[in-house]
């Protein structure tokens, strides 16, 4: 009785699974108890050393029947701690996860003498982590370890790597010896102590490899200028680890492009030649950052723009052209573009959030909009209002939708143009106006550790006018967010709530269907008495 409360003692203490190769009871017991491998106190350790003499007498078929009946009990007991247990299993953001299921590693060796030595105990927690955020990860156990241990390694602590993968599991999928490579490099251009700063800001950074890395960092480095900025960049926006890179006299092609001949590239990329001849690194930079400079025709533009949406150093160059293109054929000119993308950078972003409109193109986008508000206020007028307010362009589909139900509410176009700025009010469209400006990425970077999503990208802010919010369906009638008027509320009209409103153009809607398939079956005389009373029946 004794060594079965120590046990069960000892198994508790550590809420995790085991799963086993051999099965049975007796192999269950010992897999649990080396699955837990609490710190040993007086006592516990006489009562797990035993346990672990009967289970290899049991495997060697040397148990007599009593011991064998006692092995019996403490498995049970053992397995009912542990099913328990994992109903209360969670992680640092308070989301619950399926009980752990380990196997405790034969494999762990000394890398000198190459004998065989225990599990680490400070280890554990980091492995139950592990297994409970990836179950169906088939790494060997020795293998995670060994990555753990080359952290520490790095970093001097088993604290701070303890930390580093609670917070970012996702460094211990990476071979062995990349996060020494990598923080070998953050250290080589940024120092050791502000890198040390980097990456216990922003753990991200550490679950890259080193050759992007080691690309990236002097290309953004000739950008950014200072290492101070460069690592409030990083901390911040830790994805431009992976930003790619190339000479800047490469991109020559893609600035005559813009530009429209060599000379008028040359004038406007002077100053950033200039630039680069000065540093002492490499003369690579990222991808998209001569395109940028010839689109906003000059350093002082681009370098302003790219302080806003950093993003825009991970595009490549020529990804620009095609929104380029569109925003010169809407505006009528080169500058009125030049002008539009000053203000509004952001439209240059490749994105691809989980809005319904992802998978259209930026370049349909702008084209959806400004169609839509060609019919009320006429091309040049349409032209002055998007220079203005650029993040109009930004609206897509959700933009016609709501202007063709306020037409239908309104009665003409030219009523829709008077309210203009009320129907953008009581639309909600000015609230994604306001969320279309701001700095990517607006629901911050993805994280195993600090983001309570399991995988993708959390949902971006979605419309209220959008196909995948109708109350209708996707291909039924738009509807969406309508406000009462405020000045009809006061002057004593009648408010009416919005789901009313909603069933009102339902019923609107289903009257014009059913007079039409009325007046198509009036003259056929196939139908039978039961569908015209049926439909009689609609229709009233």
């Amino acid at each position: 009785r004794a060594l079965a409360k120590a046990s069960v003692r000892v198994c508790a203490r550590r809420c995790t699974g085991a799963r086993t190769r051999g099965g049975g009871l007796g192999a269950m017991a010992g897999s649990a108890l080396s699955a837990c491998r609490p710190p040993m106190v007086a006592g516990n350790e006489t009562a797990s050393s035993s346990l672990e003499t009967l289970c290899v007498r049991r495997r060697a078929g040397r148990l007599s029947p009593p011991h064998r009946m006692l092995l019996v009990a403490v498995s049970l007991g053992s397995a009912v701690v542990l099913f328990l247990a994992g109903d209360h299993a969670t992680t640092a953001v308070g989301r619950q996860l399926p009980l752990a299921l380990r196997e405790r590693t034969r494999k762990l060796r000394d890398p000198y003498t190459g004998m065989p030595r225990p599990v680490p105990e400070k280890v554990i927690p980091i492995l139950d982590r592990y297994a409970r955020q990836w179950p169906e990860s088939t790494t060997e156990e020795h293998v995670i370890i060994r990555r753990w241990e080359d952290i520490v390694d790095t970093f001097g602590s088993v604290q701070d790597a303890n930390f580093l993968c609670d917070r970012d599991p996702t460094i211990l999928r990476r071979p062995r010896g990349t996060c020494r490579q990598i923080f070998y490099f953050l250290s080589l251009y940024l120092g050791a102590e502000t890198a040390r700063e980097v990456v216990f800001m922003t753990p991200y950074v550490m679950a890259r490899t080193a050759n992007q890395v080691r690309k990236a960092m002097p290309a953004l480095l000739n950008v950014f200028g200072t290492r101070e900025k460069l690592a409030q960049i990083l901390k911040k926006y830790p994805g431009m680890v992976t930003t790619a890179s190339f000479s800047f006299y490469e991109a020559m092609p893609q600035m005559i492009a813009v530009a429209g001949s060599p000379e008028n590239a040359l004038e406007v990329a002077k100053p950033a030649m200039d630039r680069l001849r000065r540093s002492p690194l490499s003369k690579n930079v990222p991808t998209g950052y001569p395109a940028l400079i010839q689109i906003l025709g000059s350093l002082e533009a681009a370098h302003k723009a790219i302080n806003r949406e950093p993003y825009l150093l991970k595009e490549y160059g020529d990804s620009f052209f095609g929104k380029l293109r569109r925003l010169r054929q809407l505006m009528g000119s080169k500058s009125a573009a030049r002008e539009i993308l000053k203000k509004a950078p952001y439209l240059l972003l490749r994105e691809s959030s989980n809005r319904v409109s992802s998978g259209i193109r930026k370049a349909k986008f702008m084209t959806m909009t400004f169609e839509a508000m060609k019919p009320i206020f006429g091309l040049e007028e349409t032209r002055r209002m998007v220079l203005e307010r650029p993040e109009l362009l930004a609206m897509g589909v959700e933009l016609p939708r709501a202007l063709g139900f306020a037409k239908k509410k309104l009665g003409s176009w030219e009523a829709v143009g008077d309210q203009w700025e009320s129907i953008l009010v009581r639309t909600g469209l000015i609230e994604d106006m306001i969320y279309a400006q701001k700095p990517r990425p607006r629901e911050g970077y993805w994280s195993p550790g600090i983001s309570a999503y399991r995988t993708g990208t959390p949902a971006a802010s979605v419309s209220a006018w959008s196909p995948a919010r109708n109350p209708s369906g996707r291909d039924g009638p738009a509807r969406g967010r309508w406000d009462e008027d405020p000045d009809e509320a006061e002057d004593g009209g009648e408010e009416v709530g919005e789901i009313n409103v909603q069933d009102a153009e339902m019923v609107e809607q289903a009257w014009s269907v059913a007079e039409q398939e009325a007046q198509k079956d009036a003259g056929d005389e196939t139908m039978d008495d039961d569908y015209r009373a049926a439909n009689a029946e609609i229709v009233s």
